[in-house]
This record gives structure tokens, sequence and C-alpha cells, in this order.
């Protein structure tokens, strides 16, 4: 991933890019690569984990892609204002369990953390959020 948007403007003008702009670029990017790979797996595979060497006791496949869902909705409800989803841990909601609902709910997630960055403004980009 190239660093140019940083300091690129976004509009092809000689304006600076706001920060909402830049990290919703940057979000926009990470969301393309993270849908792309999930979309991709085989539904068959979600529940795949490396069970040798270094990474024997990681997350399946479909469990790293709710823990990431989870990430974004942890800061995204934050920078909101709203409450957390209720989850009993960082994998996300757990009843999720076919790749159809994995990748519903996490082009959920990636939305809310856009309505979050909507929100960010050059003023308040350094606030900080509970």
């Amino acid at each position: 991933m190239s660093c140019l948007p940083l300091v690129a403007p976004l509009n092809g003008g000689d304006a600076s890019p706001s920060a909402r702009q830049i990290v919703d670029k940057e979000l926009s990017a990470v969301e393309s690569e993270v849908l792309g790979v999930v979309e991709t797996m085989p539904a068959a595979k979600f529940d795949f984990a490396p069970t040798q060497g270094a990474l024997g006791s990681v997350r399946p496949f479909g469990g790293q892609a709710r823990h990431i869902m989870f990430c974004l909705h942890e800061v995204a409800t934050a920078r909101l204002g709203k409450p957390m989803p209720p989850h009993t841990d960082q994998e996300g909601p757990r009843n999720l369990t076919t790749k159809e609902d994995v990748v519903r709910y996490l082009k959920d997630a990636f939305a809310e953390a856009h309505r979050a960055i909507g929100t960010l403004t050059n003023a308040n980009l350094l606030e900080r959020t509970t």
C-alpha cells in the first residue's frame, strides 16, 4: 500500500486533503483487501486454522474475520457514541457461522466504520473517545 494518498491531494486540486478524507481512503483500501480475501475463501474452508509450527493455536479463518468485525465495531461505536453490540469476547458473534453471514456482517462493520470516519474533522481528530 502506498503512502502517496497521505501527501497528494485527493481531489486533483491544490487543496490539502482533510483528516476525514485521508482516513476514509485508507479504510477503503483495507476494506477492499480484507473483503477480497474473505469473499474469495471457499465457504468450506472458513473453519480452516493452521495446526503446525508457531501457528498451532490461532483462530480459524472465519473466526479471524469475525475478530476484524469486532475491532471495527469497537472503534466505530466508540466514535459514534453508541453502545457496543453484545459479544462475549473479541471473536464477535459466534452465531455467524456461514460465509454469507460473515461477509454480510463484515460489510456492515466496514459501513459503520465509514460512518464513524464521517464524523472526523481536522479539529476533532485527536479527541479521545470512550
